[in-house]
């Protein structure tokens, strides 16, 4: 191949100029010749689009498209090439914020006093000496301690010969038995801090003198389901309320097998839940996402578009797509609309923050237009790569890359800008993929699930867990009040502020 030859559309260039070539002079060879060169071009072709779409694929990386870090090569990738703009600020806290410390408790557990020697240099004794305190100094230790706490039945006999037997609570239900204390802790390291059941164990036996089995510790989740399929219960009567939800999946693995947690979830709530399938027959079974009437800020996954009344589209992706484009065909409109959005994310950013906003509806329809006129200038730059037929000269096949998202952008404008209309929609789907993530980190340290129930179970958990942190309440507690599924309180302060009055 010639040294000028430097792009793929460059190669298709000369493919097609030598197909003239050839053209004009076949009526010089015989049939079977000119069959087998027609073929010769077809082959080539095909070949230049397979090997650009293999190249498409090693050339993609986390930073231009939707795959994961862990996939990038160290190597190629530099720490500071990212699409996340540098701040101002420097590093370490900020002016005025409220930093966290260890504050001296008026009333401490122990006193040790730290007295004078007895005697003085001079051989005077110290002893009968009034004492002045000059300075405390407090220290903060943690106590390991098991409490087992027995609980005594008795029984009387009245006068006439009948027999009272005092009664045990509800929950004390065996001879001896882990107390609702000892399960919150063990869901709250293995469903919160995600510690494996064999380390969590060695845990308790050393740090609390209690021997707990992996098993004893899987069937812990089972006391608190009550509680959660109350949450589960209140969240989809609550979900109408709802004004704006993310929603994503991602992969898990069940006993060897791979399947799907999807999420729906906003800045206050969370919903995860597992399905063998990643389409409409795993949203359709939840049944979540038919009763959402709101809108759907997603990643462009066609399925989501069949449901809730309007859609945003998670503006992340695009900019890593349009870096794509940028850096591998250095098409201009690539550049401009990155460069476009970005900026208006910062403008409507600041705007939102202004008692006052600037931004009225004139001045956002001539940024909607300003918009519009840069997807027209990049669909004209994109139509020397539309593929026709020979006759009719229609739009066949596998397009161009850069093609396909253009017209995907020119499709889906108004979705694009809906952050800009109002200012409960984000910039980014990136809500849905934080509250995912840590179902990813569970995947990494075990592997996976040993059974759908478990995958079930895990994926409520994380939903309540998630949903608990986002109202700034104690998770530790919450894991202990799903002990009283009909008086939870957590739930009460979950729920109150979604249903409008």
């Amino acid at each position: 191949m010639s040294k000028e030859l430097k792009s793929y559309k460059q190669v298709r260039e000369k493919i097609e100029d030598n197909k003239k070539l050839f053209d004009t002079e076949r009526h010089l060879l015989s049939k079977p010749v000119r069959e087998a060169v027609d073929s010769t071009f077809d082959i080539c072709k095909f070949l230049v689009d397979k090997v650009e779409e293999l190249d498409n694929k090693i050339s993609k990386n986390s930073r231009n498209s939707s795959k994961a870090p862990s996939t990038d090569n160290k190597d190629e990738i530099k720490p500071n090439q990212s699409l996340r703009e540098k701040s101002e600020r420097k590093s370490g806290g900020q002016n005025g914020r409220k930093g966290s410390f260890l504050k001296r408790v008026e009333t401490p557990d122990q006193v040790i006093s730290h007295k004078p020697k007895e005697n003085c240099s001079c051989g005077k004794s110290l002893k009968k000496l009034n004492l002045e305190l000059i300075s405390q100094r407090q220290v903060f230790e943690i106590e390991f301690k098991k409490t087992v706490v027995e609980h005594q039945q008795f029984k009387v006999t009245c006068t006439c010969s009948k027999e009272h037997f005092g009664e045990f609570p509800e929950e004390v239900k065996a001879h001896t038995q882990y107390g609702k204390s000892v399960r919150a802790v063990v869901n709250y390291l293995s469903k919160y801090q995600l510690i494996p059941s064999g380390r969590l164990k060695e845990l308790f036996s050393d740090l609390f003198g209690i021997e707990v089995s992996e098993g004893s510790i899987d069937n812990f989740s089972n006391y608190g389901q009550d509680s959660l399929d109350v949450f589960k219960k209140l969240f989809f009567e609550h979900v109408n309320f709802i004004k704006a939800a993310n929603v994503d999946e991602t992969t898990t693995r069940v006993n060897g097998k791979r399947g799907h947690l999807h999420v729906f979830s906003n800045e206050y709530m969370t919903y995860i839940y597992y399905h063998l399938k990643r389409g409409m027959e795993a949203v359709n079974d939840c049944g979540l996402l038919s009763k959402f009437n709101g809108t759907l800020i997603h990643d462009c996954f066609s399925m989501y578009f069949n449901y809730g009344k309007d859609h945003a589209i998670c503006n992340a992706h695009l900019l890593r797509e349009l870096t794509f484009i940028e850096e591998k065909y250095n098409l201009k409109w690539a550049h401009q609309i990155k460069v476009f959005l970005n900026d208006l994310n910062q403008l409507v950013k600041e705007d939102n923050q202004l008692s006052t906003p600037l931004l009225d509806s004139v001045a956002k329809d001539l940024l909607r237009d300003d918009f519009f006129r840069l997807l027209d200038l990049g669909r004209i730059e994109c139509e020397p790569l539309i593929k026709k037929t020979k006759n009719k000269g229609r739009v066949r096949g596998k397009q161009h890359v850069a093609l396909n998202l253009i017209n995907r952008l020119i499709r889906l404008r108004s979705d694009i800008l809906r952050f800009m209309y109002n200012d409960e929609i984000p910039f980014t789907n990136n809500q849905a993929e934080r509250d995912l993530r840590m179902t990813k980190v569970h995947l990494k340290i075990s592997g996976g699930f040993r059974s759908e129930r478990g995958a079930k179970n895990y994926a409520l958990f994380r939903s309540y867990i998630s949903t608990v942190k986002k109202h700034g309440l104690s998770v530790f507690e919450a894991l202990k009040n799903l002990h009283n599924p009909y008086d939870n309180p957590t739930l009460g302060m979950i729920f109150k502020p979604i249903r409008p009055e």
